[in-house]
Order: C-alpha cells, then sequence, then structure tokens
C-alpha cells in the first residue's frame, strides 16, 4: 500500500517525475528495463502496424473512437501490466525503479502531449476563414506559404484546421486540382512545422525532454527555408500547368463566386497566444520553462571536445547542476576539467577518449554497478538523481531539495491550456465551428491511440538507449533516413522518441532518454537535427505519418458545394458535387515519393553530406 501511494503521489509531482531514469543506478540489481528481451517490442509494433494496417481492411469499424481506444488498450496492457507490477512490487531494486518512472514518465507525457494538441485543435477550429478568391497559382502558393509559416506558431493541426476549408472552397470551381490538397499536406501539415516544439508533435516530446524550445528555430531554420520554398516553387509550376488545363466555363464559374476574405472568431486568436505563453512560462521548473541554464552552460559545451564533454557530464542536466552542492560541484569540475585537460592534450583524439575513459572508469571503481552502456563519468549525476527520487519516500520542506513548492511542477501548464480551450468553447459562436465543419473525431482518434502507444513504446525507447550503439548508426544522414522511413509509414512522434533513444545510447553525454538536452550541443547537434528533420519532414510520407494528414484528407474527401445552373426551360438547377478526390493510401504514397524524395535526398545529401 505504501508503495502504491508513493507511485500515485509522485504522478502529481512533476519535477521529480522528469528526474531522469538514472536515479535508479545506485540501486540493488544489475539489469534495468533496457535488458528487457525483444519479444517485449511486440507489442509496440503490434500497435502501430495496427494503426497502418486496420483502417484499411475493416475502415468502417476502426473508426469508431471506442474501437481504436480497445486497441491502443490492448496491446498496450501487457507492458503496463508488467511494469506496473515491478514498480510496486518491487520498488528499491534498479528493475522495478526504471519500471515505475518510465510509467510515471509516459503519464506525465501524455497528459502535456494531449493537452497541446488538443487545445489548438479545439482553439483553432474557433476561426473561421471565410470568403472565396481566385483559384489561381500565385494564391494558391501563397496560401501554402502563409500555412508553412504559421504552423509553427499554431502548430500543425491548428494551421490544418484553419486553412484547408478556404484553400478547398478557392478551388472547388476548377476540375484539376487532384494536387491541392497533397501538397497541403506536405507543406502545412507536415513540413512547414520544423521550426518549434508546437510545430508538430515530434517536437515537443523533445522539449518535454529537456530539448530548449528554441533550439530547433536557431538550428534548422536554414535547412527548413530552402525545402519549403523549392516545394513551393514545385507547386507553383505544377499548379501553373494544372490551372492551364481549366475550360473557360470553369474560369468563368471560379471568378463569379469572389468574395473578399474574412476572419470570425478573432478572439481565438489571443487564445492561441495563451497556450504558447503558457508553454513558454508555465512549464515545469527545472525543465522546458527554465532554459537559463541551458543557454548559460552551451557556450562552454560547444567549445569542449568529445573528451570535455564527458568530463563534464553533470552539466548536461539543469535539475543535476542545480542540486549539487556548490562546494562539491566546482571541487568535482575542477577535477573532471584537470583530467579532461590531460586527455585532450594526446594528439590522437580516440587515443585521447579512450585514456580519458580509463581514468574515468578508475576513479569511479568503488560506485555502484552502472546502467548498460552508461558512462562510468555519470556516476555522481545519477547520485544526484537517486537524492531526488528518495524525496518521494521522504518529503521535506521545499528548500529546494524537497518537495517543490512552485505550481508549475503540479500540470500547472496543462490546466491553463484546458481552461483557454473550454474559453474558446464558451466565447465561439457555435456557427463559426459549424461553417468550419469542427468534430472531436481527430483529436479524440489521437487521444485513443497515444494511450497505448506511450506506454508500450517505454521496453523499446529503455532497449534502443541502452544498446543504440550496436545498432551500427553513426551518421546524420543514417538517422535521418531511417528516422523519416519509419515516421512515414508508422507515426512520426514515437519515432523521433525512439531514435532520440538510440542517438542518446551512443553518446557518452546523454545520461537519459528523458533528458535530451546533451545531444543538441557538441558532435551529437547534427545527429539530433537529423532526427528532428526526419520525423517532421517525412511524416508527410504517408496518410498515418502524421495526425493532421487523416484530418485534411477526411475533409478533401467530404467537401462539397452547390453548382447552380439554368436548364433549358429556365429553371434553377442544383447540383452538389464533391470537387476534390483523393488518392488512396498507397496512391499518395507514390506521390509523396515522386514530389519529395528527390527533395529530401538533395537536401540530406548537401546539409549532412558536404557540410
Amino acid at each position: 500500500m505504501r508503495a502504491l501511494l508513493v507511485l500515485l503521489v509522485s504522478l502529481l509531482y512533476t519535477g521529480t517525475a522528469y528526474a531522469s531514469g538514472d536515479a535508479c543506478a545506485g540501486l540493488p540489481g544489475d539489469t534495468g528495463v533496457g535488458s528487457l528481451p525483444l519479444y517485449w517490442m511486440v507489442p509496440f509494433a503490434g500497435l502501430l502496424l495496427s494503426i497502418a494496417i486496420v483502417p484499411m481492411i475493416a475502415g468502417h469499424w476502426w473508426h469508431h473512437n471506442r474501437n481504436q481506444l480497445l486497441t491502443a488498450v490492448l496491446w498496450a496492457a501487457p507492458i503496463g501490466l508488467m511494469l506496473g507490477y515491478y514498480a510496486l512490487s518491487a520498488p528499491d531494486t534498479k528493475f522495478g525503479c526504471e519500471a515505475g518512472t518510465g510509467l510515471m514518465h509516459a503519464v506525465i507525457e501524455y497528459v502535456s502531449f494531449i493537452a497541446l494538441l488538443g487545445s489548438l485543435f479545439i482553439i483553432s477550429g474557433g476561426i473561421l476563414l471565410k470568403g472565396d478568391l481566385q483559384g489561381k497559382p500565385a494564391i494558391n502558393t501563397a496560401f501554402l506559404a502563409f500555412g508553412a509559416v504559421i504552423s509553427n506558431v499554431i502548430g500543425t493541426t491548428g494551421a490544418s484546421m484553419l486553412l484547408i476549408q478556404p484553400m478547398l472552397r478557392t478551388n472547388a470551381e476548377r476540375k484539376h486540382t487532384w494536387h491541392i490538397p497533397i501538397f497541403f499536406i506536405f507543406l502545412v501539415s507536415n513540413v512547414g512545422g520544423a521550426l518549434t516544439p508546437i510545430g508538430d508533435p515530434p517536437l515537443f516530446l523533445g522539449y518535454l525532454r529537456g530539448v530548449e524550445f528554441f533550439w530547433t528555430l536557431t538550428s534548422l531554420w536554414w535547412i527548413w527555408l530552402p525545402t519549403v520554398v523549392i516545394l513551393l516553387g514545385m507547386f507553383f509550376a505544377l499548379d501553373t500547368v494544372m490551372y492551364g488545363k481549366e475550360s473557360a466555363k470553369e474560369i468563368s464559374l471560379d471568378d463569379s463566386n469572389i468574395e473578399p476574405l474574412g476572419v470570425e472568431g478573432t478572439l481565438n486568436f489571443l487564445l492561441l497566444g495563451g497556450v504558447i505563453a503558457a508553454v513558454l512560462l508555465l512549464s515545469p521548473v527545472g525543465h522546458g520553462a527554465d532554459e537559463g541554464a541551458h543557454k548559460d552552460d552551451h557556450a562552454e559545451h560547444a567549445a569542449l571536445s568529445t573528451s570535455q564533454l564527458i568530463a563534464s557530464s553533470a552539466h548536461a542536466s539543469p535539475e543535476t547542476h542545480s542540486d549539487l552542492p556548490q562546494a562539491d560541484t566546482e571541487q568535482e569540475n575542477t577535477a573532471h576539467t584537470d583530467e579532461a585537460g590531460a586527455a585532450h592534450q594526446e594528439t590522437d583524439h580516440d587515443a585521447g577518449d579512450h585514456d580519458h575513459q580509463h581514468t574515468d572508469a578508475k576513479a569511479h571503481a568503488d560506485s555502484p554497478t552502472q546502467h548498460h552502456g552508461e558512462h562510468p563519468a555519470s556516476t555522481h549525476a545519477a547520485s544526484t538523481h537517486g537524492e531526488e527520487a528518495d524525496h518521494l519516500s521522504h518529503p521535506q520542506d521545499g528548500h529546494g531539495s524537497g518537495w517543490s513548492m512552485d505550481p508549475r511542477d503540479y500540470f500547472l501548464r496543462e490546466i491553463v491550456m484546458g481552461l483557454l480551450a473550454l474559453l474558446s468553447l464558451w466565447i465561439t459562436a457555435p456557427r463559426i465551428r459549424e461553417r468550419n465543419k469542427f468534430e472531436y473525431g481527430p483529436i479524440l482518434e489521437v487521444a485513443a491511440l497515444f494511450v497505448g502507444i506511450f506506454v508500450a513504446m517505454i521496453p523499446a525507447t529503455a532497449w534502443l538507449q541502452a544498446n543504440g550503439g550496436s545498432l551500427g548508426l553513426t551518421e546524420p544522414i543514417q538517422f535521418f533516413w531511417i528516422t523519416g522511413a519509419l515516421s512515414a509509414f508508422l507515426d512520426n512522434a514515437p519515432t523521433y522518441v525512439t531514435f532520440a533513444s538510440v542517438a542518446c545510447g551512443i553518446d557518452d553525454t546523454c545520461l537519459s532518454a528523458n533528458d535530451l538536452f546533451p545531444l543538441t550541443v557538441g558532435e551529437s547537434a547534427s545527429i539530433m537535427m537529423a532526427i528532428s528533420l526526419g520525423a517532421v519532414f517525412l511524416g508527410a510520407g504517408s496518410y498515418i505519418g502524421n495526425g493532421p494528414n487523416f484530418m485534411v484528407r477526411a475533409i478533401a474527401e467530404n467537401y462539397t458545394m452547390d453548382i447552380r445552373t439554368t436548364d433549358a426551360d429556365g429553371n434553377e438547377v442544383v447540383e452538389t458535387v464533391k470537387p476534390f478526390q483523393m488518392p488512396s493510401f498507397f496512391g499518395y504514397i507514390g506521390y509523396a515519393a515522386v514530389f519529395l524524395l528527390p527533395v529530401f535526398g538533395v537536401v540530406s545529401f548537401v546539409v549532412f553530406y558536404l557540410m
């Protein structure tokens, strides 16, 4: 009972729940969750394959949210029950501790993930862009360019909800429009959102795991910009050809239905700003909101060699750094710096790294058994996290080392997001959501499926972190394409976490896949860039690569318009048509291969191979 109370209370303590898995390093037992046999990854693979295959063979059954939730829960149940059993029955062992920590991370990340996506989805659904412009190539290209930019502000889900209806309405009178929703998915629902954690779900998961909010913007903009420009150029050229095929009747019909753009529900823009402010200002202390410690150390990390980064691994996490007593910290940093300096003087870099690792291992010969794949230099950081985890059983007075007194550590960010979404529902006229054809189905689907995904992927990410070095992935271009390929056919959010765990497993400065900040500095930064771009860009590779893809497909296929004509007797005839026909699952993959693979191939070769 005591263990159960400890587990339940700890779920509320966000700061402690974000402690790395290395909090368990000093506990009895030589094996952790990362040592589980590979068959424990079957539920994760089975769930992802179900998401890909079941809609094609049992579409009517699948599209009920209760059946999606049932599928997710059934696949995740073996993992959840196994980890929960060991977390409650053996919390003082390394495996039991890691099991409990993994479940805590899954719960907290799921709540944060759904709070962000749900609030953006609901609030953006209360903004109506009315009007009907000419369906000319220049106007359509401007639509897509605007969507690519704004997706970084209100998310790919929000931008897709906001712009897909006016985009379809603008081109509804045309006949040759097959390419318009496809490029909308490419640019607005995926590629455009690569610059902020709000932009695309995988980047938000990275933010929840220690990646600074503005890291994606400062690191990826110079790759994002030419990629977007190239795709916009391709679309403009293709749309120009397609527009030239339109008959005079269709162009005349398009010209006769012009209506200036207008906006309703403008107060929701303020609410969207509130969501962004919540992400920036209300993240748990010592995590996303406390970026100052990360930024202060950034220049120092960037200047260090690989051996120095290993020696100063206590800087990898702001929580670890802030918890150390100052005198002890300075003394240990001095000792590590001296070791690193001696190692760095070696002529051969690899030899220097080897000597440094040997020295570090010797210095820590009396330390507890390390996690498989963990660098010895992490011992002090791990023990510090161990002290933090011990607060679950021995809460103190909240003066830095005990229970947090800051409300941000108790889901304040998510609560504010939920209140903003409720406020949007209250202040927005129902007719606005009706005209937007707003439905809760898409966000409920995401919520249902990710219940299972976040739990089922725990053994997979732990195993990859522990064994990532043996997979042969070492180059950024390899991470870009393997992350991208699986993002296209599975889901880019869990794929991002999976390969970030692999990268963490081969980087000695990354002590836990729950703190990815060390991967954003030094030699691993290019790998983290590749993972981020692969997940976001190639999420456009299929309908199931990213949440908004299916949503846009459904809206486009079901879009209708009334064509009013006069028969020979002078009577008005109204014909309801569906002007947009979306390709099949594999047909879309074919279009994505034709248009996206050449662009991404050139970009990845130039960025990750030549530069």
